[in-house]
């Protein structure tokens, strides 16, 4: 049985940076995000298992002290995938978050 690694990617210079993680399993960790209420933002990631038919789940994970962190999936491409990220809380964000993906056949 083979033992399947999360992939650990960060963005480097802004929130809307693309992203390689090449991987089933994955968390991309934002830069540090200080949107204010009601606004979003998308991001490319680029991975190799991702095909056309694939199912792709995304989880937030947030830390900060205020806003809310919501993670969708736009669009999907044979290697890459659109992910959309908005503040849904009523205040401004004042942390990273952590993208947690899966990505899986039918």
């Amino acid at each position: 049985m083979s033992v399947r690694r999360i992939k650990e990617v960060t963005q480097i210079t802004s929130k809307t940076t693309s992203v390689t993680a090449n991987g089933y399993d994955g968390i991309i960790t934002t830069v540090a995000l200080t949107d204010a209420a009601d606004t979003s933002f998308n991001f490319t990631v680029n991975n190799d298992k991702v095909q056309e038919t694939s199912t792709i789940m995304l989880t937030p994970v947030y830390a900060g002290t205020t806003g809310d962190v919501k993670a969708v999936l736009v669009s999907q491409t044979k290697g890459s995938f659109v992910v959309k990220v908005s503040n849904v809380g009523v205040a401004v964000l004042n942390a990273v978050a952590k993208i947690q993906f899966k990505v899986t056949h039918n």
